[in-house]
């Protein structure tokens, strides 16, 4: 396998992160996907550090697929907390540990 790299998302990853979401909507859920609503909701995880942070995983110089983290607070922890909001792989890349990767990645970080 090739080393599974990761990059932090800026707006210039918009269209790529787009197209891997609308493939995981539709993989994911019955409704249509609107395009709209979501790419502002990316955007803001994108440029507001206080919601959360993306991703884009990579393997051989190649994107592969996405991740997003989201922050929350938590009265139970007393403090903020990272949510795994999505993680997604595209189709022809899964079942090769990259998803492994992509979790002992977060672990570490």
């Amino acid at each position: 396998m090739n080393k599974v790299t990761f990059h932090l998302a800026t707006r210039k990853d918009l269209d790529i992160l787009m197209r891997y979401m609308e493939e995981f909507h539709n993989f994911d859920h019955a409704e249509p996907f609107d395009a709209v609503p979501a790419r502002l909701a990316m955007e803001k995880v994108i440029t507001d550090k206080t919601v959360g942070r993306v991703w884009l995983i990579n393997q051989g110089g190649e994107s592969v697929g996405y991740l997003v983290i989201t922050i929350s607070y938590r009265l139970e922890y007393r403090g903020n907390y990272a949510f795994l909001d999505e993680l997604y792989i595209r189709a022809d890349k899964r079942r090769q540990g990259i998803g492994t990767a992509t979790l002992a990645y977060l672990k570490a970080s």
